[in-house]
């Protein structure tokens, strides 16, 4: 972990195969990602689910419905997408 709550891992994107070099979590309390966590992909934008063993997946699109009522999913993709423009 870094100072500032940034967990490095050793993941890949499942959607566009793009290492995943740092997670962190939404408020910032330190919180090391663990099995069912979800990440959005810098690069492509899309959501995965971390595994055991700190790998991903992708999510679900019964998972997708799920995160997609949390506000903060909802604002992240908002902001990835401005990132992007």
């Amino acid at each position: 972990m870094t100072d500032d709550g940034i967990f490095y891992t050793g993941a890949t994107c499942p959607h566009c195969k793009e290492p995943v070099h740092l997670a962190g979590d939404w408020n910032n309390e330190g919180h090391e990602p663990i099995a069912g966590d979800c990440s959005i992909c810098i690069k492509c934008g899309k959501w995965s689910i971390f595994t055991e063993g700190l790998q991903m997946r992708k999510a679900t699109g019964i998972e997708m419905r799920e995160l997609l009522k949390d506000e903060n999913v909802r604002e992240a993709n908002k902001r990835w997408r401005r990132l992007k423009q």
